[in-house]
């Protein structure tokens, strides 16, 4: 296995064996647990206070999830991650996640406007959980 991924749970080749780079790992076990919590068990203030701590942190993430796309899409990196060069980075999107050519062309563009357009203050907001 690749010293920069590990996988959650299984072996690699396992079924559900999902690759994670090793900076991700973490999060990644968190969210299983996450996944995995008793929802009857938490008191409805709580709950209510995750239901929007989680909105503002998937804001961040995607933040994050975009500076990296616009990064990859900058660099030609689409498709390093199994050796090759993807024809394009909507393209490599496509085949990867199995998104529709729309979602995918619609996720490069919002990267490039936000890190390389007119919406530098719209991704600074995002980052710092400011909106959604």
């Amino acid at each position: 296995m690749d010293p920069n991924t590990s996988s959650l749970k299984d072996p690699p080749g396992a079924p559900g064996c999902v690759p994670v780079p090793a900076g991700l790992a973490t999060l990644a076990a968190e969210v299983d647990e996450l996944v995995a919590d008793d929802l009857d068990a938490l008191p409805d203030a709580l709950l209510a206070e995750q239901v929007l701590t989680m909105h503002r942190l998937l804001g961040q993430f995607e933040a994050a999830c975009l500076r990296r796309l616009d990064a990859a899409d900058t660099r030609g990196a689409a498709g390093a991650e199994a050796g090759t060069q993807a024809p394009s980075t909507a393209a490599w999107l496509r085949a990867s996640l199995q998104m529709s050519p729309g979602a995918a062309s619609r996720r490069v563009r919002v990267a490039r406007a936000l890190h390389r357009g007119p919406l530098p203050e719209t991704a600074r907001a995002l980052a710092a959980g400011e909106i959604t």
